[in-house]
């Protein structure tokens, strides 16, 4: 355990000691009776190390004996079967299979959304809570795909939201809530009605930040999934103050916090790409919802 426990420190710490977190599954592995549970969970791990370490063959190739072994000892169902293949997906992601991927990914939270469906009628809000915050980086995974599948994050990203909302919700508000999608959402929407849905997503170990924008269906628009910055870039923004975005949102001065709301820079940082696109939909009324640092503002 604590060789894993020092592998995944590696992995978190930097690209440059990702070997070594390597080296210590690898240390891990040999301590482990094969074909058990353990080793194959332990060898799902190692496989997102060597795919972090641009080893592509040997992640994927470990990944599918991890599968395979899983499938044998504890069956399809299972959540560490469906952990490993969350990886898989991962894996593929990061080698540019797109289309796989997604299959895999799609499986993966149809999955997730009926154990909730199944289970959280009997568990209690802070389960639900710590439910949520587990799954919250997994599936925040899919949105590394970018505007590669836009209509597939939009539902993603409302059941993530979802899920958020259900702490004390009763059966029939988690029914109705899981039954959202966003075909419904563009359809609650009028002509002149725009819904954004930002987002903040790791994509090749970058903290990043995009907007889901979602058309009336009535306007016969695509969805679009838009990159707009890096977090370290919205951290790191100089207010007309002087001072440093982060520092500001940290600050008890009323006058930090006035500059967040006054300072016509940051107005652009955050909508000048969004204004781009919004201009060639001539919208009236624009709804949207922050996530990250945006919660902040």
């Amino acid at each position: 355990i604590a060789l894993q426990n020092r592998a995944f420190a590696y992995m978190d710490y930097s690209k440059d000691s990702i070997p070594l977190a390597i080296i210590d599954f690898r240390e891990s592995l040999s301590l482990i009776e094969q074909e058990s549970t353990d080793y194959f969970i332990i060898l799902s791990n190692k496989a997102i190390a060597e795919i972090k370490n641009k080893s592509k063959e040997q992640a994927v190739e470990d990944i599918n004996i991890s599968l395979a072994g899983l499938e044998t000892t504890l069956g399809t169902s299972h959540p560490d079967y469906q952990r490993a293949l969350r990886k898989k997906a991962y894996i593929l992601q990061a080698s540019g299979e797109y289309f796989l991927s997604k299959e895999i990914y799609s499986s993966y939270i149809n999955n997730q959304k009926k154990y909730v469906r199944q289970t959280f009628y009997d568990m209690s809000e802070q389960n639900r809570l710590d439910f949520w915050k587990s799954i919250k980086p997994n599936i925040s995974e899919v949105f590394a795909f970018e505007n590669y599948c836009p209509d597939f994050l939009l539902d993603v990203a409302l059941f993530r939201r979802e899920v958020a909302f259900l702490g004390n919700a009763d059966k029939k508000q988690i029914d109705d809530r899981l039954a959202i999608t966003g075909q419904k959402l563009q359809k609650s929407l009028k002509n002149n009605e725009c819904a954004i849905d930002f987002i903040r997503y790791t994509k090749e170990d970058t903290i990043k930040y995009g907007a889901i924008i979602i058309p009336s269906l009535k306007m016969n628009k695509s969805i679009l999934f838009l990159p707009l910055w890096n977090e370290k870039d919205l951290h790191e923004f100089k207010l007309e103050n002087g001072h440093k975005l982060v520092d500001a949102l940290c600050s008890n001065s009323w006058m930090d916090k006035d500059v967040l709301y006054t300072d016509k820079c940051l107005r652009h940082f955050i909508w000048d790409k969004l204004n781009v696109v919004l201009e060639d939909y001539d919208y009236e009324d624009i709804y949207f919802a922050p996530d990250g640092l945006l919660h902040l503002f």
